[in-house]
């Protein structure tokens, strides 16, 4: 099971509610200041206590957990809020392959630990088979 409570089962589908569950709580877990019941608005820095440090160690974890590639400046600027987080890394993920797409293999997709573990009915997956636009 990966940090974020992900544990392995037989169908490798997964949505895009399980993929913002699953990005809200990393944002949580690394806040300097987590909110005991945080909403989409809430903001990075004023409301999580979110430094430059901290958000970098955001940045670089979401990527490595989503298997994500590296976050333009201008577009990291812009995300301000735990919702606009989970907004990039849904849209990332989504123009990887379509939403509620089935790994074929039924093995690893190479998305990353988190995708690679939420394997429960119901939990989207790109297509693991598709070229990502940036590649």
């Amino acid at each position: 099971m990966t940090r974020n409570g992900f544990g392995d089962g037989a169908a490798a589908v997964w949505n895009e509610e399980r993929l913002r569950s699953s990005v809200r709580a990393l944002v949580l877990e690394l806040a300097p200041h987590p909110a005991v019941s945080p909403s989409a608005e809430a903001r990075l820095v004023e409301d999580l206590g979110f430094h430059s440090l901290a958000l970098l160690e955001l940045a670089l974890t979401l990527e490595d957990e989503f298997d994500l590639p590296k976050i333009n400046q201008a577009v990291a600027r812009g995300i301000r809020t735990i919702g606009a987080v989970e907004d990039h890394v849904v849209g990332v993920l989504t123009a990887a392959g379509p939403v509620d797409a089935v790994d074929p293999g039924g093995g690893r997709t190479g998305l990353g630990p988190v995708a690679d573990s939420a394997r429960n009915a119901g939990d989207a997956v790109p297509d693991p088979t598709r070229e990502r636009a940036d590649e």
